[in-house]
């Protein structure tokens, strides 16, 4: 099929899709800001470089391309940011720099969850039974919260086992349809086995109490710290536990033993 050369009318396509993140720490975000210069310069990094200098406070800051604003600004801590968020934007040979954090920009939004459940999903494809592809299969209605470790291991292919946050009890499908990207695909049939109340704050990374510990339990999915800031934590290993290999090719092979 050939795409015309014109764009897509707006009534051929959705408005928007709602899509449920892994659990992520904000706060390790809290050190980004995005600059606006007033008016736009054609080199928004030196130019920023010599404003923070001379009339910025000089803190210590590093600077990427961004969709907002004119630049990403990276500083060292939130205390960094917060000391120069707090100030008025500033002038700088004709030009005004203004500051904006990250969580405040106008493409921001809050939600309410409802509740913790917990899903059986059976006819789970074989292909994709790994921690990483169960985790990409629940966004469609929910943030994946906690995926059973028993699930990630050889011993019951039965069902997968998966607790997910989510808005609203309704938005549990009664079946899933899983489409690969070679075009074929299959149907899975989801159980909810538990329901819980969500009653702690609306903030994913629960940092209300300053504690930098995930959600219970405590074998919850770890997040992966992306980005260009080095002074985040490097990344976890992306599959804790073993990787089973279902082809016919690995099925194949002889069993290998490994001393540990």
């Amino acid at each position: 099929m050939a795409y015309p050369d014109y764009p897509i009318d707006p009534p051929l396509r959705l408005d928007y899709v709602d899509v449920f993140m892994p659990f992520v720490r904000m706060h390790r975000f809290s050190n980004l800001t995005f600059a606006t210069i007033l008016p736009p310069v054609a080199a928004p990094s030196a130019f920023l470089r010599r404003a923070f200098q001379s009339v910025g406070g000089n803190p210590r800051v590093r600077f990427a391309p961004s969709s907002h604003g004119s630049q990403l600004v990276i500083f060292d801590d939130v205390f960094a940011r917060e000391a120069s968020v707090l100030r008025p934007p500033f002038l700088f040979r004709g030009h005004s720099v203004s500051l904006e954090r990250i969580e405040e920009t106008a493409n921001r939004f809050s939600f309410q969850h409802e509740a913790f459940i917990a899903l059986s999903i059976e006819d789970f494809p074989l292909e994709h039974w790994r921690r990483e592809h169960i985790m990409h299969s629940v966004p469609p209605f929910g943030n994946p919260h906690f995926i059973d470790p028993v699930c990630l291991t050889i011993a019951d292919y039965s069902a997968v086992i998966v607790m997910v946050k989510v808005k609203s009890l309704f938005d549990i499908p009664h079946l899933i349809h899983f489409k690969n990207y070679d075009g074929s695909g299959s149907m899975g049939r989801v159980h909810i086995i538990h329901f819980e109340e969500d009653d702690t704050d609306s903030d994913s990374n629960s940092d209300s109490n300053g504690s930098d510990a995930p959600l219970s339990p405590v074998l919850l999915l770890s997040p992966r710290p992306t980005g260009p800031f080095p002074r985040l934590p490097p990344s976890f290993p992306p599959t804790p536990h073993p990787v089973v290999d279902l082809s016919w090719a690995a099925l194949c092979r002889p069993p290998l033993v490994l001393a540990y």
